[in-house]
């Protein structure tokens, strides 16, 4: 019994030591793997205190725009150009063709996002006359309520 158990033990580490050696390059798989990406946290129904200056780190990349029940459907990014971690709250404002602001939710989505990373989102139009959108942006250590 305690040959087989020896034995057992003795195998066990041979093979431990041999998968130990058989790991990939972590510095290969970080490149592979892209941009580190953001966490939607929540959402708030009150615009939170905080500073708006964050919006100068966030960079938007558009996706796709596209219709949905005759509204418009915006799929996009929001990257974050600094070498630091932002904690935020965001929320899409929608406007008509005039430009004047249209009636939306006023929740805000609460966004983790480390240094150069991205976080991928969505926004859907209020109204059907809603058709060009900015996002804006307030840094906050805000928890989800």
């Amino acid at each position: 019994m305690l040959q087989t158990t020896t034995r057992t033990l003795l195998t066990l580490c041979s093979l431990g030591a041999l998968l130990s050696g058989c790991g990939s390059n972590p510095a290969q798989d970080d490149e592979a793997a892209g941009p580190p990406q953001g966490q939607v946290r929540g959402t708030l129904t009150e615009a939170p205190e905080g500073d708006s200056a964050v919006e100068q780190h966030l960079e938007t990349l558009l996706g796709t725009m596209r219709t949905v029940n005759g509204k418009r459907v915006v799929d996009f990014q929001l990257r974050n150009k600094s070498d630091r971690e932002l904690e935020f709250a965001y929320r899409v404002e929608w406007l008509n063709r005039r430009g004047q602001a249209v009636t939306s939710d006023d929740s805000w989505v609460l966004v983790h996002l480390p240094a150069g990373g991205a976080v991928p989102l969505e926004a859907s139009a209020p109204t059907r006359d809603a058709e060009s959108w900015t996002v804006r942006a307030i840094e906050t250590a805000a928890e989800p309520r």
